[in-house]
């Protein structure tokens, strides 16, 4: 009797705990929205990122401009996702896990598998090649972008890796360079360490392409 009451009791906790964790899974789908928006390319900040999701259809204002993936969620709501209404309504402001600083982990997170995965398919290939150039970004920051070339699966693939800082702490007295330092000696040399840090074998990177400014090519001076 009390053998049977005991697995009784066990049996309770053990599906409670179940649903629990049931329950957790369903709130991660929000994830899924996250690796939508970067396999689309699509932003998914606003002018603002924080604030209750859920509003009224009266105080439509001030969610206007909270970003693609707010206003995402709060459209999923509102064809009929119980679960995640439940959820946003539910939680605790401190725990929501829709903030800026999430979506910044979870990008992270995912971004930082792909480029696992590329980098393993880079290893399982063989050979590959390595393409390169020295780009200024919207805040007039010099930036080296780096893709690999490789064949899987009888397909070419190319695969943005990385940006390279191209400054050059040594290039001036004292280690305190604020200026990038375009010398293409330098820009190979950070190329060179960012595929050891992949654990690439230089031996097989069996070609070099570049948009074949001075920069790139020079004899003296040149990355390649």
């Amino acid at each position: 009797m009390f053998t049977c009451t005991r697995k009784d009791v066990a049996n309770k906790v053990y599906s409670q705990c179940l649903h629990q964790v049931n329950d957790y899974c369903k709130r991660l789908l929000p994830i899924e929205s996250i690796i939508f928006f970067g396999r689309q390319g699509v932003l998914l900040r606003g002018h603002r990122d924080d604030g209750t999701l859920l509003v009224q259809s009266s105080d439509v204002s001030s969610t206007s401009d909270d970003g693609n993936f707010r206003t995402l969620l709060r459209y999923c709501v509102s064809c009929g996702d119980t679960e995640l209404e439940k959820h946003l309504e539910n939680i605790s402001t401190l725990a929501t896990y829709i903030s800026k600083t999430t979506q910044n982990e979870l990008i992270k997170c995912c971004g930082e598998e792909v480029l696992h995965t590329a980098i393993q398919w880079v290893q399982e290939s063989g050979v590959y090649s390595v393409m390169f150039d020295e780009t200024t970004d919207v805040s007039h920051v010099s930036q080296l972008s780096v893709v690999l070339r490789y064949v899987r699966e009888d397909k070419v693939h190319e695969d943005f890796v990385q940006f390279v800082d191209p400054r050059s702490d040594s290039s001036s007295p004292g280690g305190n360079a604020r200026e990038p330092s375009l010398m293409g000696i330098t820009l190979g040399g950070e190329v060179v360490r960012m595929l050891r840090g992949f654990c690439l074998d230089l031996k097989n990177c069996v070609r070099i392409a570049t948009d074949g400014c001075s920069v790139i090519v020079s004899e003296l001076r040149g990355a390649v």
